[in-house]
């Protein structure tokens, strides 16, 4: 850093560039410092953006490997490589950590089933083949993190309300799912399909841990077949 010298300039200079920056005392001096390398408003603001972004992508992480109940702040810091302090300092409080972490999760599945459909030609765009797109994607290992939540209610009600949110979400990403299937916007009984659909999986996602995901997949196997038997003539 060069020396500080007094300087009569009006504001300060922000830029990505190598700069002459100022120092900015309590009472309003202005002091300049010799040109290096400036950290500007700009990188500094990136800089907790990628300290933001590692954190989240961490927590995904831990909540694939360990679930929401047994994930905790710590370790996730670990994982993302910054101290404690630093995960608090940016979420103050490990349900809004995990909170974003969840959302960030069911983002990524729903790009991940459009990714899926949307290459389809018409003709491959079934109700089986979106049964199976959404199975999937609620039974991979971070969907399964997901399904953790609703668990966790049962002991923690404050996550009531963010379930019911991320509820709503997924429930609404299906239900754009099957617009497009069908060409035009889903009727009242397409909706109450939908939901039928979302609460067969989540009780057979729910009974993983006891029977296992293979003897699970034969179940939901079972189930898809009645699902489609029953589908409306807009969905099938």
């Amino acid at each position: 850093m060069g020396i500080l010298r007094w300087v009569r300039q009006p504001a300060i200079r922000r830029s990505s560039e190598r700069c002459d920056a100022c120092i900015i005392g309590r009472s309003g001096e202005r002091w300049q410092v010799g040109k290096g390398d400036c950290v500007t408003q700009g990188t500094r603001a990136a800089q907790r953006d990628a300290t933001r972004q590692a954190i989240v992508d961490a927590a995904v992480a831990c909540l694939t490997v360990s679930g929401y109940s047994a994930v905790r702040t710590r370790q996730i810091a670990q994982a993302a490589g910054v101290a404690q302090g630093t995960v608090t300092h940016h979420f103050p409080s490990r349900d809004a950590l995990l909170t974003e972490a969840v959302s960030r999760i069911i983002d990524d599945r729903v790009v991940q089933a459009r990714s899926r459909y949307d290459p389809l030609a018409a003709g491959g765009r079934t109700a089986e083949v979106h049964l199976d797109i959404l199975w999937s994607t609620v039974t991979t290992p971070e969907g399964l993190a997901v399904a953790h939540l609703w668990y966790a209610t049962w002991s923690e009600p404050q996550l009531i309300p963010l379930v019911r949110v991320l509820e709503e979400r997924m429930f609404r990403a299906t239900v754009q799912g099957w617009a497009d299937f069908a060409g035009r916007e889903p009727d009242r009984d397409v909706l109450v399909y939908i939901d039928l659909v979302l609460s067969v999986m989540r009780g057979l996602v729910q009974s993983i841990p006891t029977r296992g995901l293979d003897a699970v997949e034969q179940r939901w196997q079972l189930s898809k077949a009645l699902l489609l038997t029953s589908a409306p003539t807009s969905a099938a």
